[in-house]
């Protein structure tokens, strides 16, 4: 994980720590550098989530899915069938600025940031970031959050997310981390119930190793090139039907496990 994926991840997890999932439609998108991406949530286990490329992380009645399109179609990969990853937790530490920034029509307070080791008292420059108490804000910051919560049977949780100090979580809710993740908008109007199911005909992918089912045989007409999750799941169902395949089945489910952790870049 690099830098700033890292330090979002870090605050991220802070707050799912920090605070229960209110009961609440809203809407978010946020601007990234690899384009904008989408965060609908009805409540903790109701999430959908989309990337720049047009791929899902859909938390259906609690069951999370990566979702990718190819030339079949959806494909769908249950989370909790992607295998932990190691790593090293970091700290970053919050202190007000006295500044104040509004972020998508938001008033919110401007903190610096740094990262580093409180054990060591080493810290390094981070940037900044914008916190509100808005309420609005903060339910769309706990269903970010309470979406990580769905990644921890990969082991992402524990190895991301380390201590937040400086910030009332409880009470205020990200609306920007530097420009990596910047609010753009917000919408408190009720989603389709539609949006937190598994879209129709969807074939459902296995874990490397374990075989791989689909709910419908037709390929679609139109030759259609998946998105970057599209083309791990279709390959990883691939290796598990073909051991000739060109990867091991190691190095795609590290593949996937990277594709899920790009989400929160």
């Amino acid at each position: 994980m690099d830098s700033r994926q890292g330090l979002i991840a870090t605050v991220g997890g802070a707050l799912f720590l920090a605070a229960g999932m209110a009961q609440a439609d809203v809407t978010g998108v946020f601007d990234t550098p690899d384009g904008q991406v989408t965060l609908e949530v009805r409540d903790a286990d109701n999430l959908r989530f989309r990337t720049p490329d047009g791929s899902f992380l859909v938390v259906s009645r609690g069951e999370a899915f990566m979702l990718g399109r190819g030339n079949d179609g959806w494909m769908a990969m249950p989370v909790s069938e992607i295998p932990a990853a190691g790593g090293s937790p970091e700290e970053v530490r919050f202190r007000a600025t006295g500044d104040r920034e509004t972020v998508a029509g938001i008033r919110g307070e401007v903190y610096r940031m740094e990262r580093g080791d409180s054990w060591a008292d080493d810290w390094q420059p981070a940037g900044d970031a914008v916190f509100s108490t808005d309420p609005r804000a903060r339910e769309l910051g706990q269903g970010f959050v309470s979406l990580m919560q769905h990644f921890s049977a990969t082991g992402e949780l524990e190895t991301a997310f380390g201590d937040v100090d400086g910030i009332d979580l409880d009470r205020q809710g990200m609306l920007r981390v530097n420009n990596d993740l910047v609010l753009v908008s917000l919408d408190d109007s009720r989603i389709a119930d539609r949006n937190f199911q598994l879209p129709p005909n969807v074939q459902m992918m296995s874990g490397p190793g374990r075989g791989a089912a689909s709910s419908d045989d037709g390929g679609a007409d139109e030759q259609r090139e998946p998105g970057w999750f599209g083309r791990q799941v279709q390959g990883t169902g691939e290796d598990a039907r073909d051991d000739a395949a060109g990867e091991t089945r190691r190095e795609i489910r590290d593949n996937v496990r990277d594709g899920v952790r790009s989400l929160f870049r």
